[in-house]
């Protein structure tokens, strides 16, 4: 079959004037861009016997063009829409670029991949990253270019990826993978994803079943799973053991239940091992056992529970024993739970705090490091007096209520005052006016 000739119309032509600028071919043309338009019988069936093509086969060839969908990077558009939708012509515009090996660095705005364009990308000699966070869609083609380089790769705005995806991405040759926006995982996408070597950020994963979970804490390298909401009944030793290396910040902040065992083997292998330099452990949960607490008896290290509400008195007691900092979401304390986290080493804070009484006050006094006491809306004048005494920062942020006689105790006291602004004002004051007398 000889080649059908182009079929050229000028602005002049009456058929044309308000032709569109035709679509660039090397993105039809490409593997990932694979036109679906079988052109049509009557129109080649002319070319091919020397027959004149009228104006209206013309005009069906184009009603028929618009009706077309092409295949770019993984996703269906119809002609005319690559053309006119904004995203899609920025696309193209990028692409283009560095097709021809322009210096482009906007490479991170794309939203869509073409194979020629992942090929190119790989090989640009540039940082220690592919940063390409603006894609929201990758075929297990392109991903397998994209898994050739060396570099960080960085893939931000995923929120999806198919089990064949997973199992070329796997294959990353560089050290560390970012996937922090995924929302979902299927169980066969991790069980391929579970076979990629370094480190993998995952941290836009919430709920997975426990079989995908059992499949990520078989990865080998370190992983972030910092918004997972709950470990389910998966044995998690292996995984955390990982951090037995000495991990600085174990964050699984929006954890929301935890097992025995699976504290267990948290406590056990993120455990500080330097007197020096603590690990800082954060979780989510609301509740805590007194089994649980127990097992976190001298950690170490920083506990960061925030949202911790319900605990009994042994529990905080076994949590202020032996370590660093302690932040809890209690609201409430009893005299001997104050006692207790008046020893914690460095940083206490009980950011839900409503208030206390004198003889928690005095505890407190006895803490040494920063002493954050959120909520508490008032004073007295003697837990005013007993606070002074403290060695270090004391930060209120609802401070209201308390008498001049517990702003002067304040000021003279040794503690920095921090959080309310008109307090903290008016205790500089005064002790700017007592340096002045001395």
């Amino acid at each position: 079959m000889s080649t059908p000739p182009n079929i050229h119309r000028d602005e002049h032509d009456q058929q044309g004037e308000n032709s569109t600028p035709s679509i660039p071919l090397e993105i039809e043309s490409s593997t990932s861009a694979q036109s679906l338009l079988k052109p049509p019988e009557d129109i080649e069936a002319k070319i091919q016997h020397n027959h004149p093509v009228l104006g209206k086969d013309i005009h069906h060839f184009r009603e028929e063009l618009e009706n077309t969908m092409v295949v770019v990077g993984g996703e269906k558009v119809s002609l005319p829409e690559l053309k006119t939708n904004p995203e899609h012509k920025e696309n193209i515009r990028i692409w283009k670029a560095v097709l021809s090996d322009e210096d482009t660095m906007e490479i991170e705005k794309m939203t869509l991949i073409t194979e020629p364009v992942a090929e190119k990308i790989v090989h640009l000699n540039r940082g220690h990253f592919v940063y390409l966070v603006g894609l929201r869609k990758l075929t297990p083609e392109t991903a397998r270019i994209l898994a050739r380089s060396p570099k960080q790769l960085r893939l931000n705005e995923l929120q999806s990826i198919t089990p064949e995806v997973a199992k070329e991405l796997a294959r990353h040759a560089g050290d560390a993978l970012w996937l922090c926006r995924l929302k979902d995982l299927s169980e066969d996408a991790a069980k391929e994803l579970s076979k990629h070597r370094g480190y993998l950020n995952v941290a836009g994963l919430k709920t997975l079943s426990d079989g995908a979970l059992a499949h990520l804490f078989k990865h080998e390298g370190k992983m972030n799973l910092a918004n997972v909401t709950r470990f389910g009944n998966v044995d998690i030793d292996e995984f955390v053991r990982k951090y037995e290396d000495g991990e600085s910040y174990i964050n699984f902040g929006e954890l929301e239940q935890i097992t025995d065992a699976q504290l267990a083997s948290l406590a056990k292998h993120t455990k500080s091992k330097s007197k020096y330099v603590g690990t800082h452990l954060k979780l989510g949960i609301t509740v805590l056992s007194n089994t649980q607490a127990k097992f976190l008896e001298n950690y170490g290290g920083e506990l960061d529970f925030i949202r911790l509400r319900s605990i009994s008195e042994t529990g905080i007691v076994s949590l202020a024993t032996g370590n660093k900092s302690v932040t809890l979401g209690v609201t409430q304390l009893t005299d001997r739970s104050a006692e207790a986290l008046s020893k914690v080493s460095d940083n206490l804070s009980l950011w839900y705090l409503e208030s206390m009484n004198d003889a928690q006050a005095e505890s407190f006094s006895k803490h040494k490091g920063k002493l954050n006491l959120g909520k508490v809306s008032s004073l007295t004048d003697a837990q005013a007096q007993s606070l002074s005494r403290h060695d270090g920062e004391v930060y209120f942020s609802e401070l209201r209520t308390i008498s001049d006689l517990g702003i002067q105790a304040l000021a003279k006291g040794k503690a920095r005052i921090g959080g309310c602004s008109d307090l903290h004002i008016r205790i500089k004051k005064m002790r700017q006016e007592a340096d002045l007398k001395d």
